[in-house]
């Protein structure tokens, strides 16, 4: 939210008239107060980068990201956070979406006839059969 505000002045100091952003910040509020008491997951962001080892074509994205940051600032930051909130939003769609069907309980066999029930409980009642 605060990304968009930066983004807005941005743009007016460059003389560009959009109030869309001002216009979009009571709904996106609202749909962030939403995201942040539902069930959606997101990574943990420094824990992906920082702990796992990654091969080097890892580490030159990520200097492109931040160089690309870097030149793009206002809109970057507004655009990493979208990216951020949709990924949470997609994995938790796709997750639900493919979640595997339930195991179901086996069934109970009916017992046949002769069949040894010593390792059962015995019902209120009745005795258990002699070991």
């Amino acid at each position: 939210m605060a990304s968009l505000v930066i983004l807005h002045f941005d743009l007016l100091q460059r003389e560009y008239d959009i109030n869309f952003f001002l216009q979009a910040l009571p709904f996106v509020s609202l749909a962030i107060s939403v995201l942040m008491i539902s069930g959606v997951r997101y990574i943990h962001v420094l824990n992906t980068v920082i702990e796992v080892r990654k091969p080097f074509e890892y580490l030159a994205l990520l200097v492109f990201i931040v160089v690309f940051g870097a030149f793009t600032y206002p809109f970057s930051v507004t655009l990493l956070f979208g990216v951020y909130v949709a990924s949470g939003v997609y994995t938790t769609v796709k997750m639900r979406l493919t979640k595997p069907a339930e195991a179901k309980a086996p069934e109970r066999q009916a017992l046949r006839p002769g069949e040894d029930l010593s390792w059962s409980a015995a019902r209120p009642g009745e005795e258990l059969p002699p070991n």
